[in-house]
């Protein structure tokens, strides 16, 4: 779940890292998706909300789609993004699309990142097989 708030430089240098940091050259690019496109950006709580989106991924096996996303990088006020073409090739991001057939989400990351510098990032990874227990429904 990338922090994706929209802005032109912003959105285009968070994937350029996710990229740098989660391809692997000889496989599939990583998916990125964002919440704020469906909810908006919920400010103090947008980091909570974006991690109950993320466990969300792990526990269905689907990640949402990115809402409202027509291109990964805008053309906003003049700005391109140039010398980041070949990054930004490197990730996929999850438009309007169903996930394809056969894949498997074993870890997922999120990314918040607040005024004045405060950054997060959480990565969950599923559990080994046999480690959770259902919890019996209520009578």
């Amino acid at each position: 779940n990338a922090h994706a708030t929209s802005t032109p430089i912003g959105d285009v240098i968070e994937a350029a890292a996710i990229s740098s940091v989660f391809s692997d050259p000889d496989g599939a690019p990583p998916h990125v998706s964002s919440s704020k496109g469906a909810i908006g950006h919920t400010l103090g709580a947008a980091g909570a909300i974006e991690a109950i989106f993320t466990l969300l991924t792990l526990s269905q096996g689907v990640i949402p789609p990115t809402i409202n996303l027509h291109s990964p990088v805008g053309d906003k006020d003049g700005w391109t993004a140039e010398g980041f073409d070949e990054p930004l090739a490197r990730v996929r991001h999850v438009a309007n699309e169903p996930l394809e057939e056969g894949v498997s989400i074993d870890a997922a990351m999120c990314n918040s990142f607040g005024f004045g510098g405060v950054n997060a990032s959480l990565l969950f990874e599923k559990p080994p097989e046999g480690v959770l227990v259902k919890r019996k429904q209520a009578q």
